[in-house]
């Protein structure tokens, strides 16, 4: 994939990520996200529908990995109720991760 985003929004789709490949994605989408940019993460956590595949997401971790890469967490928000409610096993993790802006050049001294 080339180029970068202005807006990515992986809505509830981390969680099929295996836990080894959600490390690499993040990194992949560090290096394509311009500064000043928002990465949006809902993170499932509960047992797997009927046929899904469904893995483990750790919020705490996602958080920390992304520091490592540049990224800054602006919000972390965790054990969110499922929604459409009805599924009380089902809890979410909301995270959004922003590229920093680059600093700005300094003016030259006058």
């Amino acid at each position: 994939m080339e180029g970068s985003f202005d807006l990515p929004l992986p809505s509830a789709v981390w969680h099929h990520l295996a836990p080894e490949d959600q490390f690499a994605v993040l990194a992949h989408v560090a290096e394509l996200l311009v500064p000043g940019v928002a990465f949006p993460l809902s993170l499932r956590n509960g047992p797997a529908g009927a046929g899904a595949s469904v893995f483990p997401t750790e919020s705490e971790a996602l958080s920390r990995h992304a520091k490592e890469l540049g990224l800054e967490t602006v919000l972390h928000k965790t054990s969110q109720a499922s929604q459409p409610p009805g599924n009380p096993d089902v809890r979410w993790a909301r995270l959004v991760l922003l590229r920093a802006r680059p600093l700005l050049p300094q003016s030259p001294a006058l």
